[in-house]
């Protein structure tokens, strides 16, 4: 979605997220567990730290 829409809009965009891009939407896309529950980790902190803003 980037990708599309930065060209649009003209803003900054980051893409970020767990797994490995090489997985990344194949057939047998998989993360591990504890990637998911770091990603959450990350997510929770990024929203708290614009919401403090």
């Amino acid at each position: 979605d980037c990708s599309v829409l930065q060209p649009k809009i003209g803003i900054v965009n980051v893409i970020c997220g767990p797994g490995s891009i090489e997985q990344a939407h194949q057939p047998n896309e998989f993360i591990d567990i504890e990637e998911m529950i770091t990603s959450v980790d990350v997510y929770l902190e990024i929203a708290t730290h614009f919401d403090s803003r």
